[in-house]
């Protein structure tokens, strides 16, 4: 793993929000929402790197969350693997329920509880993704490389679905515990060796230095002002705000 998960620091930033946002406010019923939503992003993260270290260690690099640029575009990738032969696209959801992949009209359909809603088309998401790749790797004078992509369920329980083209689908889509055994047919199919190891390790390298992480502002997403904010030092044993310094303590 040449670049790690990082910890979520969306995740610590609604942490932090909360603590400081009045219980009244309009806004925190969304925040916590959106909280537990991240949290259980982090359970589906963790179980797609747990089936990603079955995979021989001296034969693939893994970067996790590269965000790139290339014409001027931002694009960010969960996970990046590199090897000698193919590249290969990671896109992680996290979604339980059933989910539909319309492949008509390009929508993923999410049904939970007897309620549909509508999602972008991950296919899309990673072609596009795929398309700024090879732009990137092309500025940077890289040879030609064979790059596939999976779209990643985190959770076994997830119900995959398809209105339609379900073998083309299933080629793409996946529960983790199906990537080693994946990835394995891939270097069946791409056997061709196309870069060197110390080429694929400088490479490696480049794409940490190109990193351009991007932060939300929490603020202005949940229109926030700073006036609304809970000023001062925060007491780790009993959550007050403020803390108050006496006697040098």
């Amino acid at each position: 793993i040449m670049k790690k998960r990082p910890i979520s620091l969306t995740i610590q930033m609604h942490e932090a929000l909360c603590r400081r946002i009045r219980k009244d406010h309009p806004s925190r019923n969304q925040i916590l929402k959106n909280l537990a939503l991240h949290k259980k992003g982090l359970r589906g993260e963790k179980s797609i790197d747990y089936y990603l270290a079955y995979l021989p260690e001296k034969e693939y690099y893994i970067l996790h969350d590269l965000n790139l640029i290339a014409n001027n575009l931002s694009f960010q990738m969960d996970t990046l693997l590199l090897s000698p032969y193919f590249f290969l696209i990671l896109e992680g959801k996290n979604y339980d329920g059933t989910v539909t992949f319309d492949y008509t009209f390009k929508q993923l359909i999410r049904n939970v509880d007897g309620i549909e809603i509508g999602y972008p088309y991950p296919i899309t998401q990673v072609d596009r993704h795929t398309n700024q790749l090879q732009r990137w790797l092309s500025q940077k004078g890289v040879r030609q490389i064979p790059i596939e992509t999976l779209v990643v369920f985190g959770f076994s329980s997830t119900i995959i679905k398809a209105t339609s083209h379900q073998d083309v689908l299933a080629q793409k889509i996946i529960h983790s515990e199906n990537i080693p055994e994946t990835v394995r047919k891939l270097k069946e199919t791409y056997n061709k060796r196309l870069l060197s190891n110390n080429e694929l390790h400088r490479l490696a390298k480049q794409l940490i230095r190109s990193n351009k992480p991007k932060l939300p502002n929490l603020l202005e997403t949940y229109q926030i002002k700073k006036n609304d904010l809970i000023k001062g030092v925060y007491c780790p044993s009993c959550q007050a705000i403020p803390m108050q310094r006496r006697k040098k303590h």
